[in-house]
């Protein structure tokens, strides 16, 4: 197998080992979302992942690839061997261009956070880490970076990781059946996904990210999940469905939840309804609380 398959979780390790991103994770992340997106979650028993294109942030993914664009005209312009440099070159072009199909969704690892519940709904629902990374396993889940500095010791570490795997696979045979392998966008998105602008901070953002390569699913007689629809804030929106993502009879992780958090200005019935509800889908083991927030409209 090229070096290209595995490239994502060496330079991950290689980043904490540089203690540029955390060593450990949370236990739980949570999902604020409306009322419909609550009901939605629990009847498909499936995190729904946005588009990029619709989130909240005009710079979103395009902001990481600015960097990356940066990081390659720099290095092209002292790079010597000629392979590399067309790969660089064809790196430089893709970035320039509309980046595949990305798809997320965003988490925090905050449980009861204001300027949550007043940006995305009165509801977060709190998933255990290991069983949601199980559930998408075809997608990323990481720690957003915010710091400036960070993220550019983040993309030199993760450009020259890339090109030395490339390097090795062209010595050793290992790109004959896919040779165009390294030109595609999809590897480097996959760093760019998770940086964003200093302003968002304070969400404290874990993300979950599926990014579609149909050259490589094709490749491979997988096929791309379908495009779903729903309607948010006046918008119909796409998405994919986390059960969508290259299911397989041979592995199927059912979408665990650990908690319900219901929001400061929730009411009794709200948590009655919540609470009923979850009785009926075969949830009720899962714990329901209200947040501590002393916020009142």
């Amino acid at each position: 197998m090229p070096n290209w398959f595995f490239a994502p979780q060496t330079f991950w390790n290689e980043a904490r080992r540089h203690k540029l991103i955390s060593t450990s994770s949370p236990k739980v992340l949570y999902h604020y979302t409306s009322l419909e997106g609550f009901m939605g979650i629990i009847n498909s028993r499936a995190v729904w992942m946005t588009e990029f294109a619709y989130l909240n942030d005009r710079k979103e993914v395009s902001h990481g690839l600015e960097l990356l664009l940066e990081t390659v005209h720099s290095i092209l312009k002292s790079e010597q061997n000629t392979d590399v440099r067309d790969l660089l070159t064809t790196w430089s072009e893709s970035l320039a261009e509309t980046p595949n199909r990305v798809c997320i969704t965003s988490f925090s690892t905050d449980a009861d956070s204001l300027s949550q519940w007043r940006a995305y709904g009165p509801i977060a629902v709190g998933f255990p880490v290991r069983p949601l990374s199980l559930h998408v396993n075809q997608a990323l889940l990481q720690q957003v970076e915010y710091n400036p500095e960070t993220q550019s010791k983040l993309v030199q570490i993760y450009i020259h990781h890339l090109i030395a795997a490339y390097v090795a696979d062209l010595q050793d045979g290992h790109l004959e059946q896919v040779p165009d392998l390294y030109q595609k966008s999809d590897r480097l998105l996959e760093l760019a996904v998770f940086f964003k602008d200093p302003a968002f901070r304070t969400e404290n953002e874990y993300r979950l990210a599926y990014i579609d390569n149909p050259d490589v699913l094709q490749a491979f007689d997988l096929p791309s999940p379908p495009k779903s629809f729903r309607v948010a804030n006046g918008r119909i929106v796409p998405y994919v469905a986390s059960t969508e993502v290259l299911p397989s009879e041979h592995r199927n992780f059912e979408l665990e939840i650990s908690e319900i958090v219901l929001g400061p200005e929730s009411d009794n019935l709200l948590e009655r309804g919540v609470r009923e509800f979850l009785n009926a889908k075969g949830l009720a083991n899962v714990e329901v609380r209200k947040s501590s927030v002393p916020f009142r409209s």
